[in-house]
């Protein structure tokens, strides 16, 4: 019975949608945050040192999550050396960065110190990414390693309580890199971005959002939905801020046309409730409802994932 109610279903979603140009036809419609910014660019650049995290965008600064640590035998001695990467322009020659590698003082750890780790060697090597992970080969083992801002059950979540040759992590890298570890750089790699025409004018709403596990809840920070104005007279395109954003759905994968990606997609629930033209919108936290000028925020009741 329910195989033959949803064509039926599914045409009557139709016919309501031509009756109302401005509902979405189908009630599981999504918005896709990418990691590809693409045509995107400009709008990004222009809006984010205006958002609540500009003081934090692009400084270029060394930060935590620019250092990576993992563990192998390299020597065969049944102990675990410390392998740290460093990826950062001042650190890094395109893909060949620096490696440092480290071995336990067998005089600690003690009450005060949980581990002195001495330097055994510092030099340059090939790296891998992925998003939160480099990838190494040295003395013919691949090691993986951790983005140090993320916290990870393992040995690397507390690898940077101790001290290196007697200093504390961040001043023993300053030293040598000659500048302070900040907290915190949003890159353009954190940013996702995606477009959808909420209104039906013909010119799709852009949603920005920032996805910075080290400084924000979980692993997601919150973005903005920006309405783009047409250019006029040769001046640049501008744009309206019309709406916040805050934790998405996240989905394991997403395919949309030919682009089949592994990466985590972001996404938010376009509904067929349309206000004004503009349809109420779902993410994982709250319920987004158009008051005439901008979406108002409600709790995420009513806004089960299909």
């Amino acid at each position: 019975m329910t195989r033959l109610l949803k064509p039926v279903l599914a045409a009557l979603a139709t016919l309501y949608a031509l009756l109302d140009p401005g509902r979405p036809a189908n009630a599981s419609d999504y918005v896709y945050l990418m990691p590809d910014i693409g045509d995107y660019l400009w709008l990004v650049e222009a809006y984010m040192p205006t958002s609540y995290f500009g003081r934090y965008f692009e400084t270029g600064a060394l930060v935590e999550g620019n250092f990576f640590a993992g563990f192998a035998d390299l020597d065969g001695d049944g102990s675990d050396e410390l392998l740290v990467a460093v990826d950062h322009p001042t650190a890094c020659d395109g893909d060949v960065c620096d490696i440092f590698t480290f071995t336990l003082d067998p005089e600690g750890p003690n009450l005060y110190v949980p581990c002195n780790w001495l330097l055994a060697d510092r030099s340059r090597t090939l790296i891998k990414r992925s998003l939160y992970e480099r990838f190494v080969t040295v003395a013919g083992k691949t090691v993986v390693m951790a983005d140090l801002s993320i916290p990870y059950n393992d040995r690397r979540s507390g690898v940077f309580d101790g001290v290196f040759e007697g200093k504390p992590w961040r001043d023993y890298f300053a030293a040598i890199y000659g500048t302070p570890i900040e907290w915190d750089d949003i890159r353009l790699s954190d940013i996702r971005v995606g477009t959808y025409d909420l209104n039906g004018d013909g010119r799709d709403e852009a949603f920005i959002y920032v996805v910075k596990p080290s400084m924000c809840l979980r692993d997601e920070c919150g973005g903005a939905i920006l309405e783009l104005l047409p250019a006029e007279d040769g001046a640049e395109p501008g744009w309206r801020w019309i709406g916040e954003l805050d934790h998405l759905y996240v989905a394991d994968n997403y395919i949309i046309g030919e682009n089949i990606s592994s990466y985590p997609a972001r996404r938010v629930k376009v509904t067929n409730k349309v206000v004004d033209g503009y349809p109420s919108l779902c993410t994982r936290m709250s319920h987004l409802t158009w008051n005439g000028e901008s979406y108002d925020f409600f709790d995420n009741s009513g806004c089960a994932l299909d």
